[in-house]
């Protein structure tokens, strides 16, 4: 696997995680 491909999954998996926390919040406020 390249460094790029790894870069970029990595950076998806903080995006996903990201969003997840962001509607977690935001229900519990």
């Amino acid at each position: 696997m390249s460094m790029a491909n790894t870069f970029w999954l990595l950076f998806g998996y903080l995006v996903v995680e990201s969003s997840q926390h962001t509607s977690i919040h935001h229900l519990k406020w």
